[in-house]
C-alpha cells in the first residue's frame, strides 16, 4: 500500500508531460476555446482544461472532461472519448469514489485499444490495477499490469515502466511471495538506474536508503534519503519519499522527527493528490500518534478517516487497521463504549476478510495459474522481441560479411588476373630467350662441329708432317749406326748427321706451327 498510493497521479504527471505542458495556463487555453472552430480542437482543448484543473478545481476538472465526452461521442471522436474517460476516471479517484474510477477507466481502455494508443493503454491498465489491488483483487491487478508492461518496455517508457515493475513488487508482497516482490523491485531500481529520465532520479538512492535502514545503518540511510528527496520533481514523489523517511525515522525511535516528515506528506497531499493517497497518509500519523501515547489527537484524525472512508471502494485490511488504531485510543483515554463499538466493528469486518480469504484460497491456484500465465506470456514476448533483434543483427551481420566477402573476392581476383598477366609476359619473354639462345647454342654447336673437323683435318696433316721428319731422322740414324765402323765412312756419317739435323729442325718448326 505504502509503495502503490501514489501511482495514480504519478499516470497524471506522465500524461501531461506526453499530451502538454501544465505551463499552458488556463487563460491561454479558455481563450483558445473561444476561437476554435474545429469540434475535433474544441474537445481536444476542453480534454486539456480538464488536466490543467485537476490540481485547482476538480469540478471543473468534471466539468471539462463530461462536455469533451459528451462531444466527443456525437462524432465517434475516439482520441477525445479516451482522454474524456481518463480524466473523469482520475476525478472520481481524487474525490474517493474508486468503483466509478474503475468504469470509466475500463471504457477508456477499450477504446484506447481500439486506436492502439499505447501511452494511454500503459498509463490506464496501471491506474485499473492499482484499484483493483486496493479492493483485494490481486489477480486482476497482476493481470493488468502484465499487459501493460510489454507496451512500457517495448516504447521506452522507463517512468512507467519502473512504476508497473514496482506495483507488480507489491502485489506479491501482499500476496506473501517475499522473493519475486524483491525481484520485482530490484528491476525497477535497474531500469531507474539506467534510464535518463530525470523524473527517475530519486529512485536508486531511495532504494540505498531502505537498504541502510534494514542494516540499521541510520546515518546513510538519512544521507540517502534527503538526496532522494532532493531529486524528487513532484509532490507525489516527494511524499512518497517523505513517507519512507517517516517509516525509518519511526525504526530509529526518533518520533518526533517521523512526525513532522509525515505532516509534510500530507501538506504535499492534500494540495496535489486523491483522497485514498492522503487517508493512507493520515493513518500512519496515527499509527505513530497511538505509538507515542498521543491518543487524543490520533483520535481526532481516527474519526475524521472514518467518516471521509468509503468501505466499498478500497481494501478492508485498512478500514479493520483504523477501527482497531481508534479501538485502542479510545481504551487508552477512557472511552471504553466506543472502544467496544470498534472493537465491535472491527472483528465483522474481520470476519468479512476471512471468508472473502477462504474465497481466495480455494480460487488460490486459478491466482497462481493466471499469474504464471502472464508471466510466461510476458517471457514469451520478451523472448520473442529479442529474437527479431538477434536476427536483425545476424542478417546485418551477414550482409557486412557477404560485402567484405565480395570485397575480398574482387581484390584476389585483381591480383590473380594481373599475376597471370605478367607470368604470360614473363613466359613470353622467357621464350623469347629460351629461342634466341637454343639458337646461338645451336650455331655454337655447328661452329664447334666444324672447328672439330678442322681440327681433325689439321691432326691429321700435322701428324703426317711429323711422320715424315722422323722417319727421315729413324732412317738415317740407321745408315749412321751401320757406317760407324766402316773406314773412310767419315764424310758420309756427317752427311747423315747433317739430315738428322735439318729433319729435326723440320719437325721443331712444325711443332711451333702447331702451339701457334
Amino acid at each position: 500500500m505504502l509503495k502503490l498510493s501514489w501511482v495514480i497521479f504519478f499516470s497524471f504527471i506522465l500524461l501531461t508531460r506526453v499530451y502538454g505542458t501544465v505551463d499552458d495556463t488556463i487563460e491561454e487555453l479558455q481563450a483558445q476555446l473561444k476561437e476554435e472552430t474545429s469540434e475535433t480542437a474544441i474537445i481536444d482543448l476542453m480534454n486539456q482544461l480538464s488536466r490543467a484543473f485537476n490540481r485547482s478545481d476538480i469540478n471543473k476538472t468534471y466539468s471539462y472532461a463530461q462536455d469533451a465526452y459528451d462531444r466527443s461521442e456525437k462524432i465517434d471522436y475516439k482520441e477525445g472519448l479516451v482522454k474524456s474517460l481518463f480524466y473523469l476516471a482520475l476525478y472520481y479517484d481524487r474525490t474517493g469514489d474508486r468503483l466509478m474510477s474503475i468504469e470509466y477507466n475500463t471504457r477508456s481502455l477499450e477504446i484506447a485499444k481500439l486506436i492502439n494508443d499505447y501511452k494511454f493503454i500503459i498509463a490506464i491498465s496501471n491506474n485499473l490495477g492499482y484499484n483493483f489491488y486496493n479492493l483485494g483483487l490481486y489477480d486482476r491487478a497482476l493481470t493488468l499490469y502484465f499487459e501493460a508492461l510489454p507496451y512500457a518496455e517495448k516504447n521506452e517508457e522507463d517512468n512507467m515502466n519502473v512504476l508497473i515493475l514496482e506495483n507488480i513488487s507489491n502485489v506479491f508482497l501482499a500476496l506473501g511471495d517475499l522473493d519475486k516482490e524483491n525481484i520485482y523491485y530490484e528491476k525497477s531500481v535497474e531500469v531507474a538506474k539506467k534510464s535518463s529520465d530525470p523524473r527517475l532520479d530519486y529512485i536508486p538512492d531511495l532504494y540505498l536508503a531502505k537498504q541502510a535502514t534494514t542494516a540499521e545503518n541510520y546515518i546513510l540511510a538519512d544521507a540517502y534519503y534527503t538526496s532522494s528527496l532532493y531529486k524528487a520533481h513532484n509532490a507525489s514523489h516527494q511524499s512518497y519519499v517523505l513517507r519512507q523517511f517517516a517509516l525509518s525515522k519511526k525504526t530509529e525511535k526518533k518520533y518526533l522527527e517521523a512526525e513532522k516528515k509525515l505532516l509534510s506528506a500530507i501538506e504535499l497531499t492534500a494540495n496535489s493528490l486523491g483522497v485514498g493517497k492522503l487517508l493512507a497518509t493520515k493513518f500512519e500519523l496515527v499509527q505513530l500518534l497511538n505509538e507515542m501515547s498521543r491518543y487524543q489527537e490520533s483520535l481526532e484524525i481516527t474519526e475524521e478517516l472514518l467518516t471521509n472512508y468509503k468501505e466499498e471502494n478500497t481494501q478492508k485490511s485498512l478500514l479493520l487497521d483504523i477501527h482497531i488504531a481508534a479501538a485502542e485510543a479510545y481504551q487508552q483515554t477512557g472511552q471504553s463504549n466506543k472502544a467496544i463499538a470498534n472493537y465491535t466493528a472491527s472483528m465483522i469486518i474481520k470476519d468479512s476478510i476471512f471468508s472473502e480469504q477462504k474465497i481466495k484460497i480455494i480460487n488460490g491456484l486459478d491466482v497462481k495459474y493466471n499469474l504464471k500465465e502472464k508471466e510466461k506470456e510476458n517471457y514469451y514476448l520478451r523472448l520473442e522481441q529479442e529474437k527479431t533483434e538477434l536476427i536483425s543483427n545476424q542478417q546485418k551481420k551477414i550482409v557486412v560479411f557477404t560485402t567484405l566477402l565480395l570485397v575480398l573476392l574482387s581484390a584476389i581476383s585483381i591480383l590473380l588476373f594481373r599475376a597471370n598477366r605478367q607470368k604470360r609476359q614473363f613466359n613470353e619473354k622467357l621464350g623469347e630467350q629460351v629461342n634466341y639462345k637454343t639458337l646461338e647454342l645451336q650455331k655454337t654447336n655447328l661452329e664447334l662441329k666444324e672447328s672439330n673437323m678442322e681440327l681433325e683435318r689439321f691432326a691429321h696433316i700435322a701428324s703426317h708432317d711429323l711422320k715424315e721428319p722422323l722417319r727421315s731422322i729413324s732412317s738415317f740414324s740407321q745408315l749412321l749406326e751401320r757406317n760407324l765402323d766402316k773406314p773412310n765412312s767419315k764424310n758420309d756419317l756427317k752427311e747423315y748427321a747433317s739430315f738428322i739435323q735439318r729433319n729435326a729442325k723440320q719437325m721443331n718448326n712444325l711443332i711451333e706451327d702447331v702451339l701457334e
